[in-house]
């Protein structure tokens, strides 16, 4: 039988649905996502330059093919407690007004087909919602959608 971590895996992994693509992916054990339009790569976690005079949720920047990439640590940005990096976490470069940040994640979970009309309101009480668009259910699971451009504006 399966259990709601296997469906919810299921229902985000390979799935072929209409509305635009967004990564799914978490942070301190709760479900993001992110428009793949706003996405340039995914790699691997690296050594990260530590700058001076940056806010604490900067965590520096990384050389990316010639182009110096400021990295974000998104636990940090949303309130969330600092962890080591694991195997699993990985640097999402997206872009934002014309420049590329690094947003650091727990793990990537896959890609989920998300029409307008599926993404619901939040309230002001729940985590990050400064940072959200909105909120969408995938198997009984909520997925929190980031607002890349809000996320970014303020570094």
């Amino acid at each position: 039988m399966k259990n709601k971590k296997d469906e919810f895996m299921e229902d985000i992994l390979g799935i072929v649905r209409e509305g635009e693509q967004y990564l799914l992916f978490t942070l301190h054990k709760k479900n993001y996502a992110v428009p793949v339009s706003k996405i340039k790569e995914i790699i691997r976690m690296q050594s990260i330059t530590e700058i001076p005079n940056v806010p604490g949720y900067i965590k520096g920047v990384i050389n990316l093919r010639g182009e110096i990439v400021q990295i974000m640590d998104t636990r940090c940005r949303l309130k969330f407690p600092e962890i080591e990096y694991t195997k699993f976490s990985v640097i999402i470069v997206v872009e934002s007004n014309g420049s590329h940040f690094g947003l650091t994640t727990d793990e990537v979970k896959g890609l989920y087909g998300i029409k307008e009309n599926e993404i619901m309101e939040i309230n002001g009480n729940e985590d990050a919602a400064d940072y959200l668009i909105g909120k969408i259910t995938v198997s009984e699971y909520t997925v929190n959608v980031l607002d890349i451009d809000k996320l970014i504006g303020e570094s």
